[in-house]
Formats: C-alpha cells, structure tokens, sequence
C-alpha cells in the first residue's frame, strides 16, 4: 500500500500544524465530521492517517490542503505507518480509535513524538465478539495505558465504559464534548422548519443513522407504529437502513392509519433539513458516547425521545428538550414521551439552552488548540 497521499508532493504545506489525525477511514461519520468542522476554524492543515485505506472524504480534504495516508492494523501496514509518522516529524499523534488506538501509539511513543492522545467515542465496543479479537483488545487498551500522554473523551460515559470506571483519578483523562456550529445548522435547518406541518394534523418523527445494529432502528420503527395507528404521522428514516430493517418497516406499514406513512430518504447530506422538518427526533440506540445527531436536534430547537445512554443522560442534565426512556419500557411508554416532550418544547427556550451550553463549536475549537498546542505554530487568531 503506497504511503504517499493521493497528492504528488510529500512536502508539509505552509501553516502545517503537525498534527496527525488516526481514523479507521475518512468516511462521513460523526467523528470525522465533528473532527473536520474543529480543524476548519484553525486555518492550519492537517494530516489523516486512515488504518483501514481510502475513504469518501479523501478527495475533498486533500482539496483543502490537508494530507490522507492510509495504512493498516498489520504488522507491514504498521510499519509503513511508522515511516509515514517518522518522516513528518509529528508534534502530535490523535488516534480517534478508542480502545483499538494502543497500537499507533506504541509507534508513536518510540518514535519520540510528545504528544499521544487516545480519543474514546462511544460507551462500548461494538462488532463481532471473538477470542482473537478479544486479546486484541487487551493488548491495545495496556499499550494505550502505557503510550497515552492524554486520553479524551466526548463524555464522561465514554470514558467509564470505553476507557476505565476511575479515569477521573488519571490526570490524563479529560472530557471535551464534541462542538456544534449551531449557526449553520440553523441555517440549514430554515427551509424544514418552513415546510413543518401542523403537529395536529399530521405528527413527524425523525430517525436518523447509519445502518449497523447499534443504531436499534427497528425499534424506532416499532415504537412509531404505536404511534401512527393511533394518529396521523410520518416517520422520516434518515440514512441507509439495515435490510434486516426491512421486515419490521413492512409490518409498520400494515398496523398504522391509512393517512400515516413512512419516508425513506437514504444516505442524506441535509440532516439539518430533515430535522426542521420533524417535531421530534427519535433515538434508540444501544450503544453511543455522546450522539452528534441529538445535539444537532436541539442545537436547531428540535426536541429529542433518546434511549437512556450515559451520553444522553449527561446531555439531558444540561440541556432542555431531550428526555430520555428506557430500552427495557414498553412502547407505549416512549409514544407518550413523543407526545409529551413535543408539546411541552419550546424551540426558542431549547436552542437558548444550547447556546450557553457545553457542546458549542465555539466551547470546543479552544480546547482542541490547546490539546494540540497548537499555539506554538500561529494556529490561533
């Protein structure tokens, strides 16, 4: 696998920040996002080393003068990714693969580079369980303990169920919340918001995910249902469904009113659309660190039913409009928290709310320019 970027020069571009981003591959996922809007308020360019080869957003962050490197978890693809880490002479490693990040650090670590960060994201390891992949992980999380010079998380749940329950006691763990550019988003949320329909006559839900088993779609589905057999509504299904998804949107459509309906929209780049349009997004997720989806709902005054994460609860602690349910409460439970939370929001009272709270864009932009110091070479204006 070439260690050259897809541009023709290895040469560090000017305003370089020596900072190396480590991802699994640059795909539009919520980290890389969340990632991509922090480094565009710093003016300075980046690196990305993907460890699991190219991505959709390759292209487009290599026109913006950042540079991708793609590499693997082998032990030739660590090697070659040694020699990408070694020849850029890095200030900073930010591997953004949680647990699975000891490896990369361990590289990082002998090859003197100052600053090792280890980005936990979610609450819990997802995937396929395996005795080998098991003993992978032990490995990475001693090698993390042992490399890490700082561990981040997006939430203090994150870093209990991802990292370790006293990470607190570790001055090396520290939480910084994953920032939102609310202005934008409302932006793009306004025309959403103008086609809206009265709650009365016709109630939206949003779903909104990628397609892996985490998300639990199909009980968002089943929950709405139970809605829309009793009233008018229309569940909007943002992003690419699982196609064992299927069968439970085919008995939704056979149990709920004539007049109701489901939406699917597919992979979407205007999830901010689709919010304004919604009086409620819908979360039930089993698994999340901090959900950029549900931020982005209340960020645009759109109030959220989320299943009862650390992530979510932590938000609901310092934010209005989220209420949170159990997995375990029977539908009917989240259909009255649907109705409940929509009528009692306020879209002006929320995004206030959201403002003075910890998950701006402005809030995380500081905190990331100090982690990456990035002080030291003019990053910040």
């Amino acid at each position: 696998m070439a260690l050259r970027p897809a541009s023709v020069t290895m040469q560090q571009p000017e305003r370089f920040s020596g900072v190396v981003h480590v991802f699994s591959r640059m795909d539009p996922g919520g980290a890389e996002l969340r990632t991509i809007s922090v480094l565009e308020q710093t003016e300075l360019t980046f690196d990305f080393l993907a460890m699991s080869g190219s991505g959709t957003l390759d292209l487009a962050l290599e026109g913006d003068g950042h540079r991708v490197f793609t590499a693997s978890m082998s032990i030739g693809g660590l090697v070659r990714a040694a020699r990408v880490i070694g020849r850029n002479h890095y200030v900073v490693v930010h591997s953004h693969l949680g647990p699975a990040s000891g490896p990369i650090l361990f590289v990082a670590a002998l090859l003197g580079v100052p600053v090792r960060v280890a980005h936990f994201r979610s609450d819990g390891v997802g995937g396929r369980k395996s005795i080998l992949r098991s003993l992978r992980l032990v490995v990475s999380r001693a090698l993390v303990a042992l490399c890490a010079t700082k561990i981040i998380g997006v939430s203090p749940g994150a870093l209990s169920r991802g990292w370790r329950r006293g990470w607190a006691k570790d001055p090396r763990c520290s939480v910084i919340p994953n920032g939102m550019d609310a202005r934008l988003l409302r932006e793009r949320a306004r025309g959403g918001i103008a086609r809206r329909p009265d709650m009365e006559d016709r109630f939206v839900v949003a779903n909104i995910g990628r397609a892996e088993p985490s998300k639990n779609r199909a009980r968002a589905i089943r929950i709405w249902a139970e809605l829309a057999s009793a009233r008018t509504s229309t569940l909007v299904l943002v992003g690419p469904m699982n196609e064992l998804d299927r069968p439970h949107i085919d008995a939704a459509r056979a149990r709920i009113l004539p007049s109701s309906e489901i939406v699917e929209t597919g992979e979407s780049t205007d999830v901010p659309g689709h919010l304004g349009m919604a009086h409620v997004l819908l979360v039930t997720s089993l698994r999340e660190g901090l959900p950029g989806v549900v931020l982005e709902s209340l960020a645009v005054g759109v109030p959220v039913v989320s299943s009862r994460l650390p992530g979510t609860t932590w938000i609901a602690e310092q934010l209005e409009g989220i209420a949170v349910c159990g997995l375990e409460e029977d539908d009917e439970v989240w259909v009255r928290a649907l109705e409940e939370v929509v009528v009692s929001a306020d879209s002006h009272a929320i995004r206030a709310s959201f403002d003075s709270g910890p998950f701006t864009l402005e809030g995380a932009v500081p905190a990331f320019a100090a982690l990456w110091k990035l002080d030291e070479v003019g990053g910040r204006r």
